[in-house]
């Protein structure tokens, strides 16, 4: 799945819900981070008096609503590819992303079984670019 354009948009809606703009510079500067860290960035950024996990709720909730809501943002051949690769060899997955995303992700097209192993930097001391979550 490319999610990367709704956690971009989602977090677009939170700024402007509080009279801020994120703009390109500030989604890259998240990008890859674990919540803890993509929302204490966002509070910087947007200077905003509100706790991180206040800030990570809202935008790991209008994630987790848009893949109930829209449906998965598969690519083309990517889910026949891991159901092929998952027949014959142990699949994992290392994300950045919040558990509840990868959660809502995997439901939505119907993988959630195919994995042995899914991990969030969340649940490790460093996320990427440091190797923890692999």
């Amino acid at each position: 799945m490319d999610s990367e354009i709704w956690w971009d948009e989602v977090r677009q809606a939170f700024a402007a819900a509080h009279d801020r703009t994120w703009g390109p510079d500030d989604q890259a500067a998240v990008m890859g981070a674990n919540s803890a860290a993509w929302a204490r960035t966002m509070r910087d950024r947007l200077r905003l008096d509100l706790d991180t996990a206040a800030i990570e709720d809202a935008i790991v909730g209008g994630v987790v609503d848009r893949y109930r809501r829209e449906g998965p943002p598969i690519i083309d051949g990517a889910v026949a590819a891991v159901r092929r690769i998952a027949a014959a060899h142990p699949v994992a997955v290392a994300s950045s992303a919040h558990r509840a995303v990868i959660d809502a992700a995997l439901d939505a097209i119907g993988l959630a079984d195919r994995f042995a192993v899914v991990v969030s930097s969340d649940e490790v001391a460093h996320g990427k670019p440091a190797p923890d979550v692999y």
